[in-house]
């Protein structure tokens, strides 16, 4: 699965902390070997991107985008395990579609095979052909959700009880595809699943527009979607983002994974002349009032005004008629 981190940053009073956080997830970032994609957006609105597709460029990508964090109003890195489209530079993420800048962790319908099939009651649409893909989302559904509150008392939340009722007609149906089967589909097609969801989307963007193109789709995961134009960033949360405030209220730190708190630091000391080094591993000391998720409770399309986030907005909201 991709993962993404996105970093609101509202001021430098955070700034030493937030590296540091932002470091410690180098390593959880290279599980994901198909490809580096990282967004900075100025102050001014000013936006630069940087993509590569061999594992051995992550750090150079990684890198920068820790250079552009004090410079930097927003940055959103993508790591990519691909479920559709092929490997290749076109299918990283964070592309650019007219200044709609575009990264995902999840899966959506491919818009030429859509064909809805079954149950609102768990939230989502899926393709007569994906069904495997269906059981994987499900399962990561089921496992999400064992750490909800409802379970913690003993109980199963609505939403719980709803994906194994769909997963017992699943099994019952035998509906289940072979994944070599599934695999074979996949590698016909060239152009990733994410990248044909932002070709989907119609400017000016209205946020009920792109919540309903988002079910239509059978949108799943964690999008963050950013326009250039307006300065308004968009994100699309249909599972658990966790995110980590700054102790000053600088920033907001949100991943589409369990983020990483410890890191590596080196010491140094000089003995007969010689510089010796050793590695010690430090644990970041984050309070719980400073962690949260956005969780099933919040899914649904979140705005974040760019003027807000310190953004210059280059082109006024227009609603289209």
């Amino acid at each position: 699965m991709c993962k993404i981190i996105t970093i609101i940053r509202s001021s430098g009073k955070d700034d030493k902390e937030l590296r540091i956080l932002f470091s410690a997830q180098l390593e959880k970032l290279k599980e994901e070997p198909d490809g580096i994609g990282a967004m900075a957006v100025k102050p001014d609105g000013t936006v630069e991107t940087r993509r590569e597709l061999k594992k051995g460029k992550y750090a150079d990508v990684f890198y920068w985008a820790l250079e552009q964090i004090t410079e930097s109003r927003l940055i959103v890195l993508h790591t990519r395990t691909g479920t559709s489209g092929n490997r290749e530079l076109n299918n990283v993420h964070l592309w650019n579609r007219d200044g709609l800048y575009f990264a995902h962790n999840g899966m959506v319908e491919a818009k030429k095979d859509f064909q809805p099939f079954y149950s609102t009651q768990a939230g989502f649409r899926t393709q007569k052909d994906s069904r495997m893909d269906e059981w994987e989302r499900l399962t990561e559904i089921m496992e999400e959700c064992a750490e909800c509150q409802a379970n913690a008392e003993g109980l199963a939340c609505k939403r719980h009880k709803s994906v194994m009722n769909r997963m017992n007609k699943l099994e019952a149906q035998s509906l289940i595809t072979d994944w070599d089967e599934q695999e074979e589909k996949q590698a016909v097609k060239k152009q990733c699943d994410s990248l044909e969801f932002l070709e989907s989307i119609k400017r000016p963007i209205l946020a009920q527009e792109l919540e309903e193109l988002a079910e239509k789709r059978g949108f799943w995961g964690y999008g963050v979607l950013y326009d250039e134009k307006t300065g308004y960033l968009y994100q699309l949360v249909e599972k658990t983002v966790y995110a980590i405030t700054g102790e000053e209220k600088g920033y907001v730190f949100l991943t589409s994974y369990e983020p990483e708190t410890s890191y590596k630091d080196y010491i140094t000391e000089t003995v007969e002349g010689l510089t010796l080094y050793r590695e010690k591993a430090e644990e970041m000391d984050i309070p719980d009032d400073r962690i949260f998720n956005l969780t099933w409770h919040t899914e649904g399309i979140k705005l974040t005004d760019g003027v807000k986030a310190g953004i210059a907005k280059k082109q006024p909201v227009k609603s289209r008629k």
